[in-house]
């Protein structure tokens, strides 16, 4: 028997059966028991363990068996909210996303071939397994970007064999999106509830709606950033869908088919809810709480610019060390911090730097160095630009 934990003290037991009842689930049958109110799993023909609040967990999280993809810490926020089934079968059902999403990652990250186009079953499993991995690699995980290594874009191709797929624009990455093929492209579940456990095929974590994806491709140059040394895919999650926001240049990329044809009612009612959203990003940047808690934007904090500008204004009067800072557009939407480790690096080993110079940027490079550890952006510092989530091959 797989026990499913323990829920938390002074926590509702509200649909899950009472104590000492047994049920049905697709996945088999669970049982509550009477002594521990833990929910487990009997007759299973996979091993899968839930725990709503085991002592490990922190508070407002659960822990999560999916089985080949490992044993997961969620937050209790990122489930949808669903009338009707258990808390406990809802579960279930996402360590089966997750554990699905693992193995679909590991086919495009390998040299297996799906054998079937993008559907939203596979396309919400997963985000459902890279929000898990997010949440055990940088904790709490609410809203932002992902940059995944992509290295022959097999990601990015199988996402665009869903049906449903369209090219829009974004303020994401405006550079790559400049860039040959680096078109955005989006995917909207534009279904309105989830009632029962076969609904939740295609939902998002966190009573998401809609997939941003697009391709940052290595050794291309747009706008005069810095090169990326590796091929890889921008992920972000949104509430709502911009069908109607088409890419300034049209549809032109090479291969990609067209986009899907426009559902009136809800792309209109997405337009005007995505544009009222694009407002509230805007005012939270212009404030400087573009990364609050829980959210990982690829936007590069303002206290690391701030750092980097106080540097290349010291040497104002010196073209040549400035324009070593500037190289590669630091300051650019999709260069930041990436691109300021590395111009710092190379002009530390400058060999016609002076004695004051040479000190004057190790301090810096330390106090900079210093800021994005206490950020926790300190990780994947050839490919970070500023707050996003980053995960390479050997990752998973």
């Amino acid at each position: 028997m797989t026990s499913i934990g323990k829920p938390k003290v002074g926590s509702s037991t509200q649909g899950i059966n009472p104590p000492g009842s047994q049920a049905e689930h697709p996945l088999g049958r669970y049982s509550v028991s009477k002594k521990t109110s833990s929910v487990s799993l009997i007759e299973s023909s996979k091993s899968q363990t839930l725990q709503a609040a085991a002592p490990s967990a922190p508070e407002g999280s659960f822990e999560l068996d999916c089985g080949r993809a490992g044993v997961f810490t969620l937050q209790q926020a990122c489930l949808p909210k669903i009338k009707g089934p258990s808390e406990a079968s809802v579960k279930l059902e996402i360590a089966q996303k997750i554990e699905r999403g693992s193995d679909l990652l590991n086919q495009l990250l390998g040299d297996k071939k799906p054998s079937e186009p993008c559907s939203m079953q596979a396309m919400t499993d997963l985000m459902w397994f890279l929000q898990a991995k997010a949440e055990a690699s940088v904790g709490a995980f609410q809203s932002g970007g992902m940059s995944i290594e992509d290295p022959e874009g097999r990601i990015a191709k199988f996402l665009d064999t869903h049906t449903e797929m369209y090219q829009r624009i974004s303020t994401h990455l405006p550079e790559f999106q400049a860039a040959p093929g680096g078109v955005q492209r989006g995917i909207d579940n534009n279904k309105k509830s989830v009632k029962t456990l076969s609904d939740m095929a295609g939902i998002f974590p966190h009573q998401r709606r809609t997939l941003l994806y697009g391709p940052m491709k290595a050794g291309v140059s747009p706008d005069g950033i810095a090169p990326l040394g590796k091929n890889r895919i921008y992920l972000k999650i949104e509430t709502y869908g911009a069908f109607v926001y088409k890419p300034k240049n049209g549809e032109t990329v090479e291969g990609l088919r067209e986009s899907r044809k426009m559902n009136v009612v809800p792309d209109l009612k997405n337009a005007v809810g995505h544009a009222g959203g694009f407002l509230e990003a805007m005012e939270r940047q212009i404030k400087g709480t573009q990364n609050d808690s829980g959210s990982r934007r690829e936007n590069t904090p303002s206290s690391v610019t701030e750092i980097y500008n106080g540097i290349v204004e010291h040497f104002q009067s010196n073209p040549d060390l400035k324009s070593r800072l500037l190289k590669g557009n630091p300051l650019a939407k999709s260069s930041g911090i990436r691109t300021m480790v590395k111009n710092l690096e190379d002009t530390l080993a400058y060999s016609v730097l002076s004695k004051d110079q040479r000190e004057f940027l190790e301090e810096k490079q330390k106090k900079f160095t210093k800021e994005l550890t206490k950020l926790k952006i300190d990780d994947h510092l050839d490919s970070r630009i500023g707050g996003e989530v980053i995960f390479d091959k050997e990752d998973f």
